[in-house]
């Protein structure tokens, strides 16, 4: 016979208050979808219940649930209890160590992200290639080149840096460096790419004045190659190569050229939803004195900010 206990919890979001009764079988699945529940609705209170359930039942070296339960309290911005958690575990695997390292990282403690992989390593545990995602891109938040390259050869030497993901994280780090060549680099020496990796390397170029891209051949040939790969460029493409098309008339031809593709794939339906996109456009009209064009996208978006 499986016990159950039931016990009440009020949660709180930003539009809602809910009061629930939750009847749980306390077996380790259901505890799982507890804690999910947990980081989605970003409960701390529930996160503190669903704790006590784990101690209660003897789960607390369940990997599975040590793991979700140090997610959920940095979803809440709970990291000493996090840590409280982490530690406690006697077996550590490496789910464990991203789910703290990467719950420092959506807090913004890139400091003490960097600490606990270091410590990672010093326990002689590898890392994986999510590990290496989150790691580079707490160097190009940090703009840490030289950790960033010591950590590239690194994944060299253990195989990840092949990984889609990880090549993604690698090229945006050396963006945020400055190293607009070594992303180009790594682009050109992964061997699976994704729309993502292309969308690193126009806005990484977008954000800098001196990448290799600002001619206008370059920047046509690099989109033709993008569907010559077989990859069709999104909205973020698209609004983040419009702001190399600002200024003279020759750039003003490519943004109309972008802005054509825009409606002929129907990424002016998403307008409505993606503001960024209809911000970039708006922008790239106004910049290039074509402000009644501008006008007229601005017209035909149904969501605006304050950007807008």
């Amino acid at each position: 016979m499986v016990l159950r206990r039931t016990f009440s919890f009020t949660l709180t979001t930003s539009r809602y208050y809910t009061s629930a009764t939750v009847s749980l079988a306390h077996t380790p699945q259901s505890l799982l979808h507890l804690l999910q529940l947990c980081i989605d609705l970003r409960s701390q209170k529930l996160a503190q219940q669903s704790h006590a359930q784990i101690l209660a039942n003897g789960f607390a070296q369940n990997a599975f649930l040590a793991t979700r339960l140090v997610s959920a309290y940095a979803t809440c911005g709970e990291l000493a209890t996090s840590r409280f958690v982490f530690e406690s575990v006697e077996a550590k695997s490496v789910y464990l160590w991203n789910s703290l390292i990467n719950g420092y990282v959506k807090n913004h403690d890139f400091r003490q992200a960097l600490a606990l992989f270091r410590e990672m390593g010093r326990n002689g545990m590898l890392p994986d290639d999510y590990t290496l995602a989150t790691v580079f891109k707490v160097f190009g938040e940090l703009e840490d080149l030289v950790s960033g390259k010591l950590i590239h050869r690194k994944g060299i030497r253990i195989g990840f840096v092949s990984d889609v993901v990880v090549g993604n994280s690698l090229m945006a780090m050396y963006c945020r460096c400055g190293e607009f060549g070594d992303a180009v680099k790594v682009f050109d020496e992964t061997p699976h790419r994704n729309v993502g990796s292309f969308n690193v390397v126009i806005s990484g170029c977008a954000a800098l004045e001196n990448c290799n891209f600002t001619s206008h051949d370059d920047l046509s040939n690099f989109f033709l190659r993008m569907q010559c790969e077989g990859f069709k460029a999104d909205a973020f493409t698209v609004a983040s190569l419009l702001p190399l098309c600002c200024g003279d008339t020759g750039k003003w031809d490519y943004g109309r050229e972008f802005h054509c593709y825009v409606v002929k794939n129907g990424l002016d339906l998403k307008m409505d939803s993606d503001v960024h996109l209809g911000s970039s456009l708006i922008d790239m009209y106004s910049r290039s004195k074509k402000v009644v064009l501008g006008r007229r996208v601005f017209d035909q978006m149904k969501n605006r900010n304050v950007y807008v």
